[in-house]
């Protein structure tokens, strides 16, 4: 059987046991706070706001099959969005920006519908046009 390229892709960042016992560990008290744009076209846009509690000594990742990130603040502070912070299907961020205690993540985002199984879908009905 063969493997296609975005099966490959989704393989290669599936959360492994190892990485979310390691976040386990780390994170407490997680919420998140979503707003989205859902918007006739092939993009939406949105925002998110995530705030934990850390407790710990190393770097920390979500998991976003996105498009873009717009922006990035980490405790209020603006962080530069390049391919070390995010590679497209994770956002990273790193320990020295995080303190122990209440941290609280901003991130506005741009992204696309999608008719694969992840994310969110957009179909119009004849019937409506």
């Amino acid at each position: 059987m063969e493997v296609s390229k975005d099966d490959k892709v989704k393989k290669a960042t599936q959360l492994s046991q190892k990485d979310a016992i390691s976040r386990k560990g780390m994170l407490s008290n997680i919420t998140y706070d979503v707003t989205l744009a859902l918007i006739k076209g092939k993009s939406y846009f949105g925002k998110t706001i995530i705030k934990f509690e850390y407790n710990g000594t190393q770097n920390v990742f979500i998991d976003y099959h996105g498009k873009k990130v717009n922006t990035l603040n980490i405790n209020g502070i603006p962080i530069n969005v390049d391919n070390s912070v995010f590679d497209g299907n994770r956002l990273y961020f790193d320990q020295k920006n995080l303190k122990n205690g209440s941290n609280e993540i901003l991130i506005h985002f741009l992204n696309e519908y999608r008719s694969d199984g992840d994310g969110l879908h957009s179909f119009v009905d004849r019937a409506d046009n």
